[in-house]
């Protein structure tokens, strides 16, 4: 009998560049696997992502949950509709990826024995970046994570993905079995698809290929581009990335002007 897989993602974009190779591969050993989609900020990226979903005729459902959102009325209508949701489809397992989707299918599936939830976490986030201040609001965010996730503990199948040490020893700070944690090199690329080009190189250039965000050091590399590029001209200091992100440390749009005037990138 085949499994039926149901996926927890904040955004089709990064379902597509993640997790579709994962699951092509079931659909194609014929198990039945859907896919809830949060909502994303970036809409532009996402409606085409979407898009490419719906050429590839993956069966996926949009809901209302953001990785940011934090009112508790609205992510206690999404746990309903999602714990709704998961009820008419008894599926085996559903695969959460990332810390907002954890929390709300690992909620949701309390009063669901029979699945089995694998929780995937790449990067703790924002939330748990430690920052030379203490900000108050941060403190409380990462007590009410750490209860949310004893509770959604209180079920015992429960497996997790992890892509670092710091976050498998975060799992098992939270007393999970080390057995139920798989720790992986990363998500991987598909070799076929991303060969190394005949383009040329191009000298004398430095890229910072991120997010636009403070986190991801943007602004250690604005400042190195600054101390660096009056001394060096003929060198290059290239920012490629998004500037939309629901992240508390995104660029807003005067900090994205003023980054767009700087001469030295």
């Amino acid at each position: 009998m085949n499994r039926k897989i149901i996926y927890v993602v904040n955004s089709a974009s990064s379902f597509l560049s993640h997790r579709y190779d994962a699951y092509l591969d079931l659909v194609r050993k014929g198990e039945k696997v859907k896919i809830i989609i949060g909502k994303s900020i970036d809409k532009e990226i996402e409606s085409k992502s979407l898009k490419k979903l719906d050429s590839y005729k993956a069966d996926y459902t949009i809901m209302n949950f953001k990785s940011s959102g934090l009112n508790p009325f609205i992510e206690l209508i999404n746990l309903i509709i999602l714990f709704k949701f998961l009820s008419k489809e008894k599926p085996d397992t559903v695969h959460s990826i990332a810390l907002k989707p954890i929390i709300i299918s690992g909620l949701a599936t309390l009063f669901l024995p029979k699945i089995k939830n694998i929780f995937a976490i790449s990067g703790l986030g924002y939330i748990f970046t430690k920052r030379k201040k203490i900000e108050i609001r941060n403190l409380v965010l990462r007590l009410s994570f750490f209860i949310l996730f004893k509770i959604i503990l209180i079920k015992k199948n429960n497996f997790f993905i992890v892509q670092n040490n710091y976050d498998r020893n975060f799992i098992l700070n939270l007393k999970v079995n080390s057995n139920k944690i798989n720790l992986i090199p990363g998500c991987g690329i598909d070799l076929d698809l991303f060969k190394p080009g005949d383009y040329k190189l191009r000298k004398n250039s430095i890229l910072f290929p991120a997010r636009l965000l403070k986190d991801k050091g943007l602004y250690d590399f604005v400042e190195a581009a600054n101390i660096l590029k009056p001394d060096y001209p003929e060198w290059e200091f290239i920012i490629a990335g998004s500037s939309n992100s629901d992240n508390p440390t995104s660029l807003t749009k005067d900090e994205l002007k003023l980054l767009e005037q700087n001469k030295n990138i």
